[in-house]
Formats: C-alpha cells, structure tokens, sequence
C-alpha cells in the first residue's frame, strides 16, 4: 500500500496494493473533532467511518500491536527457515562421512545430489534475503 499526500495537510490517501483504483482516504474534523475514513472506488466514495479522535490512540495501539505481531511472526519464520537450512546444511555432511551402504539403482548417490541441490537453492535464498 503506498500513501499520497494531499496539499491541504488535513487529509491523506493510501493507495491499495489491488489496484490504484481502490483508496483509504483519512480527513480530519478538529471542528467536529472526528477523523473520517473513507473507501473510495475510483471517484466514488463506497463507505465512510467517522472515528472520534478520543479513539484515535486505540486504534493507534491496534496497529502497533499488529505490527509487533507481524514482525516476531517475520523473525519466527526467519529462525525457522535458518534451522531447516542448517539441517539441509549438516545432514548431507553426515551421510557423505558414513560408511558407504549399498543402495539398488544407485539411489544413495541420487538422493545426496537431490540434498545437495536443495542446500544450494537455500543458501542462495538466504543470501538473497540476508540482502534485504
């Protein structure tokens, strides 16, 4: 979602990601001392809520809790991902230094270049998103 600035400082737009046609305007009303937000569909508006600006820190609150959220479920899927990597990392190593056992149709060898492929890709994704 990106956000437009209006001139006048009393109301701002953010743009839907759907689409640029789909628009969350916010206005403030000191005079009546609510904020207006209004869905917009194209140049028509398709629903308004007016929030009373006592609320205005709840929903603030809302928001930061949100965020909160979504960046230990971000750091959760990071460990996560770091821990599979790390087991496709060792295991490969392991199974190279054991005895080799004999397996029909050469599958032992098959299955340690299959991990071997797989290990590549992650750590290639980890450094792509190690980047960002």
């Amino acid at each position: 979602m990106r956000t437009v600035l209006l001139a006048a400082g009393s109301s701002e737009v953010f743009l839907d990601d759907r689409g640029p046609e789909r628009v969350l305007r916010m206005s403030w009303h000191a005079e009546h001392r609510i904020v207006v937000l209004s869905l917009w569909s194209g140049n028509r508006c398709t629903a308004t809520f007016r929030l009373p600006i006592a609320q205005v820190p709840a929903v603030v609150q809302a928001l930061t809790n949100g965020l909160a959220e979504l960046a230990q479920a971000t750091e959760v899927g990071a460990a996560r991902r770091d821990a599979v990597v790390r087991q496709l990392w060792n295991e490969p190593a392991a199974a190279a230094t054991a005895p080799r056992q004999r397996m029909p149709d050469g599958a032992s060898r098959m299955s340690v270049r299959a991990v071997d492929a797989v290990i590549r890709a992650c750590t290639r994704l980890r450094t792509r998103l190690d980047r960002r």
